[in-house]
């Protein structure tokens, strides 16, 4: 996985669990996901697919809404090394 961005699709992701103090296996629920799954990807050793990346996208843009659901595609398509 391509780090080094700072709009990174993963790194907001773990920003806004942490900033709502939640644990792994609460985030993982509200997005349809496993917490094994979520750790993975926090950790960088997997990337999502484009299933996940769809409803992690609505997610964000729910909890987030002043960010446009374009915003969150875009940091998603560079957590896939694409220039964008």
């Amino acid at each position: 996985m391509k780090r080094g961005t700072q709009d990174h699709f993963i790194d907001a992701l773990k920003e806004i669990r942490r900033s709502r103090a939640a644990t792994l296996r609460e985030m993982a629920k509200e997005l349809g996901v496993s917490a094994s799954y979520l750790h993975e990807l926090e950790k960088g050793t997997r990337n999502p697919s484009v299933k996940n990346t769809a409803a992690i996208v609505r997610f964000l843009r729910n909890t987030h809404g002043r960010v446009s659901e374009e915003y969150w595609h875009t940091i998603a398509a560079r957590t896939h090394g694409w220039q964008v």
